[in-house]
């Protein structure tokens, strides 16, 4: 299976990162430098999961030449299913992307390097993430999971995100309970 490949040793931290498309109004040249760093630290076991769009991915052979050999840096593509890699991972380093909802509803740690793009997400509005400024800030969130440090995404920050994706910005409801209402009142007016 594709997860046999994803043994570690135990005492390093599981991240995945989240690749996007190109043409998402990326940073791309501050992408290869988060990711050299973070690949550079032993103590972390790193897969980068390809944007799940053919041909809308970047590519840095000299970043994937540097690290194909690595036991630490792993590449993986649509063969390994998002969802089971988050269930895998300590953390997911994502943006802008709605992966980070499936994150949150698995209750992972999800870190959103928001500099890495020009564009404004939920995830920064309703604070649902551990959002970095910077590379650094990235790192010392990395460096604070691996040593046991608490780090929270606030459940009030969590609930008022999916009360604005799931819910429309309304209270929690049976959503289908809703449109079977709402189909059954119009259906009887004629």
């Amino acid at each position: 299976s594709s997860n046999s490949s994803l043994r570690l040793n135990k005492s390093c931290l599981k991240v995945v990162f989240m690749d996007h498309q190109k043409d998402y109004n990326i940073y791309v040249d501050k992408i290869w430098s988060l990711l050299n760093r973070i690949a550079q630290n032993e103590k972390i076991f790193l897969i980068i999961k390809s944007s799940t769009r053919a041909g809308k991915n970047y590519h840095s052979s000299s970043f994937r030449n540097k690290y194909k050999n690595s036991k630490h840096v792993k590449f993986v593509g649509n063969e390994n299913h998002s969802p089971r890699l988050i269930e895998w991972s300590d953390c997911v380093i994502n943006f802008g992307s709605s992966i980070g909802i499936e994150v949150l509803l698995q209750n992972k740690l999800l870190i959103n390097p928001y500099y890495l793009h020009s564009n404004k997400t939920i995830f920064e509005k309703f604070n649902a993430a551990l959002n970095a400024a910077n590379e650094d800030e990235v790192v010392d969130y990395l460096q604070d999971i691996n040593s046991g440090r608490s780090v929270i995404i606030p459940e009030k920050n969590k609930e008022l995100i999916f009360k604005e994706i799931f819910y429309g910005g309304n209270d929690a409801h049976d959503v289908l309970e809703k449109y079977y209402t709402n189909i059954k009142s119009e259906y009887l007016l004629y």
